[in-house]
């Protein structure tokens, strides 16, 4: 089991949603939690509400595609800390649901930006910090389910998110190959959780802005209540307690919902074997989880 106490973590997208649960469950473990994230206002809240639980925290603004902001980061947490534990790679964006012949350049660069080159950026620049130190560092980063098989209307969160796993397959593939074990890295593949990554459009820079998409805040179903249960959506308390539970137990892939996402690799793997039609989520989830509420 991991012992947190007095060591540190860096969560990115720490404000809110799964960043900022397992910034509160870490730091109730006695870790000191460094949280980031490009949303100020709700920044400076999660680090209030985090000192109210006497948790040793610091939050920074931060843009994670880019690399200067990546470089500025680590500056500031090297005045506070001399040694980085671990690194929750974890911020990430959802475009709103359009189909693919509909998709701007825009929907695209965005989403890629943030979802993979934010995330390389994490890895490369937490990899070269991690094996200058005297002590081994973990980065889990954040995938998603969706990064398993197509989702329609979500093409470009899927591909992003495709693109991070095996992204983070190749990093610790390496570290296998030379025998270097200065570094952990694992993905974690969640579900639906109850967070408020639908809505990303309100935090989505100009430059790849879209007149298609409308800024507008989106309420969120609720994990428990029939319209959450048809997509298996799960509290993110839930979802931190099976991804720090699987963090203890050492594995690379960490998910929030394997039932689902067993089902998901089982059928996308038959169907690349047999050469089927590839697997859609957008009709396989609801699907599974509307034959679970029949039993």
């Amino acid at each position: 089991m991991e012992d947190y106490k007095g060591k540190v973590a860096v969560i990115t997208g720490g404000a809110n949603g799964i960043g900022f649960g397992i910034a509160l469950a870490l730091g109730r473990k006695g870790c000191n939690v460094v949280i980031t994230d490009i949303n100020v206002k709700a920044g400076k809240a999660a680090e209030e509400a985090l000192h109210g639980e006497g948790i040793k925290s610091l939050f920074i603004e931060h843009d994670i595609s880019q690399e200067e902001h990546w470089d500025s980061v680590i500056e500031t947490i090297k005045k506070e800390f001399t040694e980085i534990r671990y690194l929750f790679n974890n911020a990430g964006v959802l475009n709103r649901a359009v189909p693919l012949k509909k998709m701007t350049m825009g929907d695209w660069q965005w989403v890629m930006n943030v979802n993979f080159w934010g995330t390389f950026l994490g890895l490369k620049k937490f990899t070269e910090l991690m094996e200058e130190q005297a002590v081994n560092g973990q980065i889990i980063t954040t995938a998603s389910t969706a990064a398993v098989a197509p989702f329609s209307n979500w093409t470009a969160y899927s591909v992003s998110k495709a693109a991070v796993v095996r992204l983070v397959e190749s990093y610790q593939a390496e570290a296998n190959l030379a025998k270097n074990k200065k570094v952990k890295y694992s993905v974690i593949l969640p579900g639906v959780v109850e967070t408020n990554i639908f809505n990303s459009e309100l935090v989505r820079p100009a430059e790849y802005s879209s007149s298609d998409v409308k800024r507008k805040e989106i309420a969120a179903k609720r994990a428990g209540s029939s319209e959450g249960d048809t997509a298996g959506k799960i509290t993110v308390e839930l979802a931190v307690e099976r991804i720090l539970k699987q963090i203890d137990y050492g594995y690379t892939y960490i998910y929030t919902h394997r039932d689902l996402t067993t089902t998901l690799i089982l059928e996308q793997t038959n169907a690349m074997l047999l050469n089927k039609e590839p697997v859609d989520q957008l009709i396989v989830d609801y699907a599974y989880y509307a034959k679970k509420l029949q039993r």
